[in-house]
């Protein structure tokens, strides 16, 4: 079920569904019902973080970011499982006693 509503086109579009429209004219648009969130979220992300090239270049900082620190953590779990009783902080306690410290 699509809900209809009546929106004054203040801009011209480049599309040719909207070439012949003036701007300001009344047009049917469709907005989606509240159980479809899946098509919502798209739209919204786009609205939010990639419309805008400040915005954009944020978020793709703030995903690399984030993306490397989890990977860092990840493959320092790996390294330490896969050379566990190898490494100097697992036999440190046979050389150093706390006297030399």
């Amino acid at each position: 079920m699509e809900v209809q509503k009546l929106a004054i086109d203040t801009t011209l579009h480049h599309t040719s569904n909207s070439r012949n429209q003036a701007a300001g004219e009344l047009r049917p648009i469709s907005v989606l019902p509240d159980s479809s969130a899946a098509a919502w979220f798209p739209d919204r992300l786009h609205c939010t973080l990639f419309r805008r090239n400040y915005t954009m270049l944020g978020a793709v900082f703030a995903g690399a970011f984030a993306f490397e620190m989890g990977y860092d953590t990840l493959m320092n779990k790996v390294w330490d499982n896969n050379n566990k009783g190898r490494q100097w902080k697992d036999i440190r306690h046979k050389y150093i006693t706390e006297d030399d410290e």
